[in-house]
């Protein structure tokens, strides 16, 4: 069993102040809009935008409670980007939600083709949040559904 003491998160069973509202609904937003839903097993979201991911993991910490040693992260980045700097770069962004350097997966290096925009786009290459519970996954999933027109 995965979790022999419960599940690692918690449900929101009711979600009254403002600022809540508001994180619950960037959340949900941001993985409606950029996360990966067709893994069963794990929420995943990827991006470029330090904000963007330091937002959806505020989401997953804040609304579900989820412990940050829970998180893992992967890196991938373009061969002409210096690794160690870059991991450097996104530890230092979540540091300060308690996530350190031993959650981030072995850094993925795709070759570089040409010179193409994407250094303007991904200076820092494509960090994606993984959070592993099928539990969480189905909730987050059923609460999407609610609002799906």
């Amino acid at each position: 069993m995965h979790n022999p003491d419960g599940d690692p998160f918690v449900a929101p069973s009711n979600l009254n102040y403002k600022s809540i509202h508001f994180i619950a609904g960037l959340g949900l937003g941001l993985y409606w809009g950029e996360g990966n839903k067709r893994n069963p097993t794990s929420v995943r979201l990827g991006n470029t935008d330090p904000k963007l991911i330091k937002a959806f993991v505020r989401f997953l910490l804040k609304i579900f409670k989820v412990k940050p040693s829970k998180l893992r992260f992967g890196l991938q980045i373009f061969s002409d980007m210096p690794p160690r700097n870059v991991l450097s770069f996104w530890i230092s962004q979540l540091r300060s939600l308690g996530i350190n350097e031993q959650q981030f997966q072995k850094v993925v290096v795709t070759p570089a083709r040409s010179l193409g925009t994407y250094r303007e786009k991904s200076q820092h290459g494509v960090l994606t949040v993984y959070c592993s519970n099928v539990r969480l996954k189905n909730l987050i999933d059923n609460m999407l559904a609610e609002y799906k027109v």
